[in-house]
């Protein structure tokens, strides 16, 4: 390997312009250098011109890219039916990986990929970013010391209201299925992923890794018309017993957090409102505050600069696949828990939104959400009518 890193980037359109404009600014400040791009529709990127004017060759797979050329970290920023194929090709290859969250589809892939890992030694990172921030370790350090006391209980509540635009803007979006291929697209697998995977890694034990759910059981909902869930509730219990209670909502008419709240022996601590889970103070018992601040110098691309040190130094990333595997693990779970429940007709409203957008919403979801949280409940708990009992998962 030479002094200087080489990265490829596949995917050049939607959330992979992120990484291409990194990597344009900040690769040779990190001793590195952005050598390829893998996407066959890279031409209708905005990005396109600027590839073609750095002369970065463009390859259609990665198939391809390994005929001719390698690369010391490949960054995958493809759609998620692509994520377990291309990093597990990535590492057979002699790449480490860093994969855009959420890990892959389903538990399988997930699965696969960390055996994969296992096999060629070549790591395989995931891209949540809240578990690249200093500040969450530094915080995760002080839970793993005592400081706070014994663990009991962790609370994340999430709503995210979503247009119809947010649903009409893929084939795959809320979808179950795309083109024969699973997505399961959801808050839980999509955009509140970062915050029930940033739950499960504050609890786990070590510096990498993440508290593993032993059971699970999730109530999910619909209001908007999609294939899967755009409200979900879950209860997890995690193999230290601690008791992890997860609300999001696309459904609701009013955006709230997302809000952390861990309850411990000693303390409570919470998310600082407006953070988006990256700020926390620790209220202890005796009075005492401790506060734990977002590093704003921070790039939330900070993850890329890790597993390039990572690669140097032989250390393993800060959240690997074997990290990510409680959330895939989660999702899988919430998906088998129970059937999807349809809102009833009568509690859904249609608001319009700027643009002649359209907002789906149940406008009493918001507060029975809170109240659920509060009380670290499910919604059947409450005996409301429309709600569905679901049956416990167990791993």
């Amino acid at each position: 390997m030479s002094d200087t890193l080489s990265i490829a980037l596949v995917g050049l359109g939607g959330y992979a312009q992120c990484y291409a404009n990194e990597l344009f600014d900040n690769a040779a400040n990190n001793n590195a250098q952005f050598t390829a791009v893998i996407d066959p529709l890279a031409k209708k990127s905005d990005l396109y011109s600027r590839v073609i004017d750095a002369n970065i060759p463009i390859f259609d797979s990665l198939e391809e890219f390994y005929q001719t050329q390698s690369a010391d970290l490949v960054c995958i920023a493809s759609p998620i039916t692509f994520h377990r194929e291309q990093a597990i090709l990535a590492v057979q290859n002699g790449s480490s990986v860093l994969c855009e969250k959420p890990a892959a589809a389903t538990l399988e892939d997930a699965q696969a990929m960390y055996d994969a890992q296992n096999e060629t030694g070549k790591f395989i990172a995931i891209g949540y970013q809240l578990s690249y921030h200093s500040v969450t370790h530094k915080l995760k350090a002080d839970i793993n010391s005592g400081k706070f006391g014994q663990v009991n209980s962790m609370t994340v509540l999430t709503h995210w209201p979503r247009t119809h635009s947010y649903y009409n803007r893929a084939s795959w979006a809320g979808a179950k299925y795309s083109n024969g291929q699973a997505v399961f697209d959801s808050p839980l697998n999509n955009a509140t992923a970062h915050y029930l995977h940033n739950a499960f890694y504050l609890l786990g034990d070590t510096a990498h890794s993440s508290a593993k759910p032993k059971s699970l059981i999730a109530e999910t909902y619909r209001a908007n018309n999609i294939e899967n869930f755009d409200t979900v509730a879950v209860h997890a219990k995690t193999e230290s017993n601690v008791d992890l209670h997860f609300y999001a909502s696309h459904a609701t008419d009013s955006q709230i957090g997302p809000i952390m709240t861990m309850n411990c022996e000693d303390s409570r601590i919470v998310s600082t409102p407006s953070s988006y889970n990256s700020s926390y103070i620790a209220y202890m018992n005796n009075g005492e505050e401790h506060h734990y601040q977002l590093d704003p110098d921070e790039s939330y691309m900070k993850k890329i600069w890790d597993c390039v040190d990572a690669i140097r130094t032989g250390a393993r990333p800060l959240c690997d696949i074997e990290a990510a595997l409680s959330h895939s693990m989660a999702v899988s779970a919430a998906q088998r828990s129970c059937e999807i429940v349809d809102f009833p007709e009568e509690l859904v409203e249609h608001i319009p939104k700027e643009n002649d957008d359209i907002l789906t919403a149940v406008p009493t979801l918001g507060e029975l959400l809170v109240q659920c949280a509060a009380a670290g409940k499910l919604p059947a708990d409450f005996d409301i009518e429309w709600a569905a009992k679901s049956k416990t998962i167990t791993f």
